[in-house]
């Protein structure tokens, strides 16, 4: 009787994890954070670039997320450089009907001017015929003047709070600052925004807690050394002989105890 009584507990409990397991099971598959729910439809994007998009990359309509990137492709080498690469995208089908064939496409920052790039859509008109699954439609190219205005509006709002916060850490005094890749999230070589960086930076932090760093061969992307460097030593001669010194050598010598 006591074994019996055993061997019932131990199905019970034996059910009971298998039960446990199912569940988690349904959770992780259908039950994800930013999972979109219901029926998609496909839609391919042609464009001449596409930094920072990835398999799984948000797609946005009109600034909400509406589906992801599935894969990135290239076309034969005879095709066009404007339609080089394919953005393959998973878009909920209740959305489709305001996706029109005149519709603009584009990659762009996403809610933060450091933050993730996303495959941003924007309703077409109401004249133009919606597209349908395995539709194609041509990104259109963005320009400097759209890219800078785009960055600056989303710095604009986070400027302000993050030098706040660059201010606590000024005030420790073992914290120091190097300037590097002050070209990846613009993917140029800015000799303004690097002057304006380092203008700010040693107001807060004194020349003698900066340094320089090139960030190569990352930045070779978009510039090369020669260009990197001369920006940096222009950002720090406005600051005087003493300063660049310590921005160009002194402060990493010291540092880096070389």
């Amino acid at each position: 009787m006591s074994r019996q009584s055993r061997w019932k507990d131990l199905q019970i409990g034996m059910l009971a994890a298998l039960g446990i397991l199912a569940a988690a099971f349904v959770i992780l598959v259908f039950g994800r954070v930013g999972m979109l729910h219901g029926r998609k439809f496909a839609l391919h994007v042609t464009t001449d670039e596409a930094r920072g998009v990835i398999r799984g990359t948000d797609v946005w309509l009109d600034g909400q997320k509406v589906g992801v990137v599935t894969g990135v492709t290239f076309r034969p080498p005879s095709a066009p450089r404007s339609d080089r690469l394919v953005i393959n995208l998973s878009i909920l089908e209740r959305e489709r009907s305001r996706i029109r064939k005149d519709s603009r496409i584009q990659v762009r920052s996403g809610g933060s001017i450091i933050g993730d790039r996303v495959v941003n859509v924007n309703s077409g008109s109401a004249a133009a015929p919606a597209v349908i699954d395995g539709d194609t439609i041509q990104a259109r190219e963005q320009s400097d003047v759209e890219g800078v205005t785009s960055d600056a509006a989303l710095a604009s709002r986070e400027i302000p709070a993050i030098l706040e916060n660059v201010k606590l850490l000024a005030a420790q005094p073992n914290v120091v600052v190097k300037f590097s890749a002050l070209g990846t999230f613009i993917h140029r070589n800015d000799p303004a925004l690097i002057a304006w960086i380092v203008d700010e930076t040693v107001k807060l932090f004194g020349a003698d807690r900066c340094l320089f760093g090139s960030n190569f061969p990352i930045e070779k992307l978009w510039t090369d050394y020669g260009s990197v460097i001369e920006a940096h030593k222009a950002a720090a001669a406005k600051h005087g002989e003493v300063a660049a010194q310590a921005i160009l050598h002194d402060t990493a010598v010291r540092i880096y105890r070389l």
